[in-house]
């Protein structure tokens, strides 16, 4: 068969643990736009008056700016006064 889908759903009684963790992996899309994304966010994070930022500091904050715009991550300012 050409279509993994269909023989799981054609054998899925012979194993049906197997059937239902393959269910999970193929339903996985083949695209590269999460990474595209989060690469296009390092972008914008490093401009050039940031360009001084350590390396941990630039994962940080693109950690937190994609979290918090998926609603993952409530992110709180705290005033230094």
């Amino acid at each position: 068969m050409d279509n993994p889908l269909e023989w799981w759903a054609e054998n899925a009684h012979r194993v049906p643990r197997l059937a239902k963790l393959s269910r999970s992996y193929l339903a996985i899309p083949a695209t590269g736009t999460p990474s595209e994304r989060v690469c296009s966010l390092a972008g914008n994070t490093v401009t050039r008056q940031r360009s001084s930022l350590l390396p941990s500091h630039v994962d940080a904050l693109v950690f937190l700016n994609a979290n918090q715009k998926s609603g993952k991550v409530d992110v709180i300012v705290e005033d230094s006064e």
